[in-house]
């Protein structure tokens, strides 16, 4: 009987003691641990929101690029669609059709955010000006705009085509 005793009595292992020592120093580690982890993190979103807002301005610059490249090839239609009114008779009926059609354009250009620029009257800045010819004018000053070949035309800050001008010297 007392063998099955023996073999029933379960066999009681040394239990190590833990210090406070070995508590502390585990609870730093886990600390630490959870810095470097929370540190990781923060770098971590911080770089994609870096990303996103890096491909969001990649996004937008490569849209006003493609714009930009589309109307300036359509700019000379607009420019002869201008010339054709300037030049038919007042009451004339093909006139009233070319109005049409350009104001037609000048509403899609608006739709896009396009503006047009280049005044007579307007000053003279050479980042939106090109000047082709320089003259007299006596009702106007000194580096301001005097004549228009062609208009300028800009979407947000981005230069489609500078104007055309004549400036007073």
């Amino acid at each position: 009987n007392e063998k099955e005793k023996a073999e029933e009595t379960p066999v009681e292992e040394p239990v190590e003691e833990k210090t406070e020592n070995s508590d502390a120093e585990t609870e730093k580690r886990i600390e630490e641990a959870i810095a470097e982890e929370k540190d990781r993190f923060i770098r971590l979103y911080a770089d994609f929101e870096n990303y996103k807002k890096r491909t969001a301005a990649e996004k937008e610059s490569s849209y006003l690029n493609a714009t930009a490249q589309t109307l300036a090839e359509i700019l000379p239609v607009v420019d002869n669609l201008e010339r054709a009114v300037a030049a038919t008779e007042e009451d004339s009926p093909l006139k009233k059709g070319v109005e049409m059609v350009l104001n037609q354009m000048n509403a899609v250009f608006a739709k896009l955010g396009v503006e047009s620029y280049g005044e007579k009257g307007d000053a003279f800045d050479p980042n939106i000006h090109e000047a082709v010819m320089h003259g007299e004018d006596e009702e106007l000053a000194e580096n301001t705009v005097s004549e228009v070949f062609s208009k300028g035309y800009k979407i947000k800050d981005k230069i489609i085509r500078h104007a055309m001008v004549k400036v007073v010297n």
